[in-house]
């Protein structure tokens, strides 16, 4: 049996006062009270001190808790969403989302190094079309992300990188592009947008606590280094330099117009069959195909490439094949048809991209307003844009008594600095090397 005190002390501890008792409907109450009144009153006193005693507790562990609240509010997040998806090969990539000052959902994917130790960020600026924050390729048998060569190189250097999706596109598992198209909303992808993405992405990353304060590069590859200049220019956002490659200075339309001029097309057979240097292509040199490319172009002939009959290709020969094309092109910017440009034009790009680009200056109205350092690594071989025009814009700058502009050539190196000779063949070009070392240069120069 349960002893007196054993009793006592029991109900003690469950109830603290005649009502509790009362509500109990414990039998009785009277003989207990009189029974042992004095212990009950000593009873009662250690349980209200006891939750006294709780209480203070209690508020005590709310105050800490509010405290840690708000030092985990000075350390959130930044971004509407944050997922890490890989932490491994010495970086970690989270995958960020954000919503941009027009309520456009952004995406992004930002790799740290895996020490945690980060002394700078570089930003890369796509180019033009639907490009993602991998980038993810298939040549043939070979299967790569355009991205984790940089990745990789400056996340090793303590270098943050951080790339993203154009508006409208997204990763997609099916190859050669790995990238799917919302036509309607990649409509709302033009130079105005994407220079005011840039601005807020580059704002938001310089909140998230990993980087903070530190020094940030933009790295703008051919279109992107139209958008690199322009979001130095128009926005409030601290850059320390810009790093621009395949540089267009010219006008989109002017461009346009050299690379539908022939410009273009007589590089790329430069490339593959003038093997005597001279600029143009004999009937001998085609026929040998010093490359063995012709059963890829489909075997054309000869005589249906030299349009003016003088038994060598050159630039006007390409020009006059290309005539009705060129027309057909600027028809369709014109009335808006996107679905002949999709069908028809080299990358994926909407009529609000062209007129878009109409809008703005020319980098070589441009890139002399800017007085932060401009680094420009070029591919002599590159047939998208004109190197000669670079040489022309160095040549300006000297002029204007500008010191911060600083080219390089690079020999026989194409748009994107024979990029493709690192996943094909594991080899890193000159031009490509020189680029990222000097990024990661920049950072280490107290002058700059």
């Amino acid at each position: 049996s349960i002893s007196m005190h054993a009793k006592r002390s029991f109900w003690c501890d469950c109830f603290t006062d005649t009502a509790d008792y009362e509500s109990a409907g414990l039998p009785n109450l009277s003989w207990f009270a009189i029974l042992a009144l004095s212990d009950y009153k000593e009873c009662i006193d250690m349980k209200r001190t006891m939750v006294n005693s709780t209480v203070w507790c209690l508020m005590g562990l709310l105050l800490v808790c509010i405290l840690l609240l708000s030092s985990c509010a000075s350390l959130a997040s930044p971004y509407a969403s944050e997922t890490l998806v890989s932490s491994a090969e010495g970086m970690q990539e989270f995958i960020v989302t954000t919503y941009a000052e027009d309520g456009f959902q952004l995406q992004g994917k930002l790799r740290l190094p895996a020490t945690g130790e980060v002394e700078a960020l570089v930003i890369y600026v796509n180019g033009s079309g639907p490009n993602t924050y991998d980038n993810k390729r298939s040549l043939g048998e070979t299967t790569f992300n355009y991205h984790d060569f940089f990745a990789q190189r400056f996340t090793d250097n303590q270098v943050a990188y951080f790339s993203y999706n154009t508006r409208g596109a997204n990763v997609d598992e099916n190859p050669p592009l790995f990238t799917v198209v919302d036509e309607e909303l990649y409509k709302a992808y033009t130079v105005q947008s994407s220079v005011s993405d840039i601005a807020h992405w580059a704002r938001l990353l310089s909140k998230d606590s990993r980087i903070g304060n530190k020094d940030i590069v933009l790295l703008g590859w051919s279109e992107g280094a139209i958008i690199a200049v322009r979001v130095v220019l128009q926005e409030d956002v601290p850059i320390k330099a810009l790093v621009l490659a395949g540089l267009p200075v010219d006008s989109m339309k002017t461009i346009m117009e050299w690379q539908l001029g022939g410009e273009n097309s007589i590089r790329f057979y430069q490339a593959n069959f003038d093997m005597n240097g001279d600029g143009c292509v004999s009937r001998l040199e085609f026929d040998s195909d010093p490359h063995e490319i012709l059963v890829a172009l489909g075997n054309p002939n000869f005589s249906d490439l030299d349009c003016n009959a003088d038994e060598v290709l050159t630039a006007e020969d390409f020009k006059l094949l290309l005539a009705p094309y060129r027309e057909m092109i600027f028809d369709a910017i014109e009335r808006d048809d996107n679905v002949w440009l999709k069908e028809n034009y080299g990358v994926q790009l909407t009529s609000n991209w062209f007129k878009s680009h109409a809008e703005i200056p020319s980098n070589f109205e441009m890139i002399p307003q800017l007085s932060l350092p401009v680094y420009v690594f070029q591919g002599e071989a590159d047939a998208n844009v004109p190197v000669q025009r670079v040489l022309d814009l160095a040549s300006h700058m000297q002029e204007l008594g500008k010191t911060n502009f600083h080219v390089q050539v690079f020999p026989s190196h194409d748009h994107d600095l024979n990029f493709l000779l690192y996943p094909l063949q594991q080899v890193v070009s000159e031009g490509l090397s020189s680029l990222v070392e000097q990024t990661i240069d920049i950072f280490s120069d107290t002058e700059n």
